[in-house]
């Protein structure tokens, strides 16, 4: 039987394709631009190392595609099945308390079928549409690679023409700048026109990927039995969207329902359908279960809302230096590949003060725990 942990370990794994992608991706930026010709180049000749290595953009781009596609088709496949593990698991969970509760034969999953169908299209769409074709393209010039590589070379000769930096200081101070501002791009813009990046675009809809589908088919199944009762799962940590329903029976059907039952809350009562509600992006509640008054207990003693919302923001705190962390790794990587001393020993200390710092956290609240794979670098297994 499929458990919570074992998708959450999916939904990890498919994520860190696209961080290890990104790592090898600049590794192989790195070696392009990393030769003796930018060792021994004087001020007079950045420019023409400019030129020579703009005009290889081509050969660049052949270097990392192999890695691309690979990685594409890896996310393709680890995106299917994770749908597939999770229509299973909200089918088989929902359908034992649901003929319990209406006393039915197990009902026709057709329906399920095209839920089914329209996330796995929808979530592979905006996978492709705005990071696999920002990676892959008839003209490779316009491709999230070539944009970095332009981009690095660009900026590394204004470091050096400045006088400031050495050609090799100038250019691993501006591959560590490039991480900073997140790496490779995607090609979504939201509604604020701010530019996502390609990994914080396919964690988003990675990590959304469980409650929204879950949540989506689990209400379908409730529908094929015209039931519509449920036990909001409950956490020490919770949004405040759904921080008030935590360990609460809840209707899945809005108040206007005619089957709504006015004897309890409702999850359209809390943001049901959008981003920022219950269910959406970053919900960890996905788990609920069926609940028959009378026959079913309520077991669960969730911690009063405002003290879970505290705590969630505590645990976000956590998630931040978890990802500072992982940057620190990889740019790690990054000074090691570039040869770069002073960097590796100050990566070195940056990674153990952060561990440091995420220790302390956890110990002052006992709410928290380590995750050591959270603060894993994929690509260098750290």
């Amino acid at each position: 039987m499929t458990t919570s942990k074992d998708l959450t370990n999916k939904t990890s794994d498919i994520a860190n394709i696209y961080a290890d992608l990104q790592d090898e991706i600049l590794k192989q930026i790195i070696k392009r631009l990393n030769t003796k010709d930018l060792a021994n180049m004087s001020q007079d000749d950045v420019l023409k190392w400019q030129i020579q290595k703009l005009n290889e953009l081509g050969n660049a781009n052949g270097d990392t595609i192999q890695a691309i596609l690979k990685a594409v088709k890896m996310s393709t496949t680890g995106l299917t099945d994770l749908l597939n593990m999770i229509s299973d698991t909200a089918v088989q969970n929902a359908d034992t308390g649901l003929k319990t509760a209406t006393g039915l034969p197990t009902q026709p999953t057709n329906h399920v079928d095209m839920v089914m169908k329209a996330y796995q299209k929808q979530t592979l769409g905006d996978i492709n549409n705005h990071i696999n074709q920002s990676l892959i393209s008839k003209n490779f010039k316009d491709t999230a690679q070539a944009q970095a590589y332009t981009d690095i070379i660009n900026k590394t000769v204004a470091k050096v023409v400045t006088g400031l930096k050495s050609p090799q200081q100038a250019l691993a101070d501006t591959v560590y700048q490039w991480q900073n501002q997140g790496g490779l791009k995607s090609g979504f813009v939201d509604k604020g026109g701010h530019h996502w990046t390609m990994q914080g675009y396919a964690n988003t809809v990675i990590q959304s990927t469980v409650p929204r589908t879950y949540g989506a088919i689990t209400k379908q199944r409730m529908d094929d039995y015209n039931y519509h009762l449920v036990l909001y799962p409950a956490h020490l940590s919770a949004r405040e969207a759904c921080a008030p329903m935590q360990g609460h029976v809840v209707n899945m059907v809005p108040t206007s329902d005619p089957n709504f039952d006015p004897h309890y809350d409702t999850v359209y009562n809390h943001g049901y359908g959008t981003a920022g509600g219950a269910l959406g992006i970053n919900c960890s509640h996905w788990n609920f279960t069926v609940f028959v008054p009378g026959v079913s207990t309520n077991n669960l003693h969730p911690v009063d809302p405002d003290t879970a919302i505290a705590n969630a923001k505590i645990q976000q705190d956590q998630r931040r230096m978890e990802r500072a962390i992982r940057q620190s790794k990889s740019k790690l990587q990054a000074a090691e590949e570039l040869g770069d001393q002073d960097g590796i020993k100050h990566f070195k200390l940056q990674i153990r003060n952060q561990q440091s710092a995420v220790r302390q956290l956890v110990k002052k609240h006992d709410f928290l725990t380590r995750d050591y794979q959270r603060e894993k670098l994929i690509s260098g297994a750290r």
